[in-house]
């Protein structure tokens, strides 16, 4: 069966995620710093942004419950605000990819275990936003790669047949899951221009 849909996955895929740049930005303090990335974006509590199982002023207190200096936890409040303008950066040739798909006639879609106000985030940091027949958020979906209940689900809410989808993720049990329900894919390593020869010579020709 023809391949109709290219999926991919967000982190280390289209974009890049570094959860150091925010502290880094806003923080002073190495202590401090070490303290907010080990209390927050290192956390179990973390964990529960992708899940979307806990409110942020939820997983913020977690956060802050561990934290023991005040300017610690000034940094903490600011960096679990601005994160995802600092942490969350687009790949411009990812981005050049995703167009030539879309030209090809390829409908694209994104399946991420991410946090709900990263679909905010990608409208203001990736061009080819509005390209995209659809975007599937762990957070939003309450399960994460690779549980086979998000598989199910984003099939399910885009009506579309895992078998004419091809998938991109940078881990390869996310991928094998995926190929259970007869959606084949592939291991990103960050190389765009190996991707885009796979593709090419592969799966649908570019």
């Amino acid at each position: 069966m023809a391949i109709k849909n290219i999926v991919f996955d967000m982190g280390n895929v289209l974009i890049d995620y570094d959860a150091r740049r925010v502290i880094d930005a806003l923080g002073t303090c190495e202590e401090d710093k070490r303290e907010v990335y080990s209390c927050l974006f290192d956390s179990y509590a973390w964990v529960h942004t992708d899940l979307g199982i806990l409110s942020e002023e939820e997983i913020l207190a977690k956060a802050l419950k561990d934290i023991k200096s005040e300017s610690a936890a000034k940094l903490c409040r600011e960096a679990y605000r601005a994160w995802p303008k600092y942490n969350l950066t687009a790949k411009p040739d990812m981005e050049e990819l995703c167009l030539k798909l879309k030209d090809r006639g390829m409908k694209l879609y994104i399946l991420s275990n991410a946090a709900s106000v990263c679909r905010e985030a990608l409208r203001e940091i990736l061009g080819c936003y509005n390209d995209f027949s659809g975007m599937a958020f762990s957070a939003e979906l309450h399960c994460i790669k690779p549980q086979s209940f998000i598989y199910e689900k984003f099939f399910k809410i885009f009506r579309i047949k895992p078998e004419e989808c091809f998938f991109i993720d940078d881990l390869n049990e996310n991928i094998r899951a995926g190929e259970r329900f007869g959606m084949k894919g592939y291991v990103f390593d960050g190389d765009s221009a190996k991707l885009e020869k796979f593709l090419c010579d592969r799966v649908i020709g570019l």
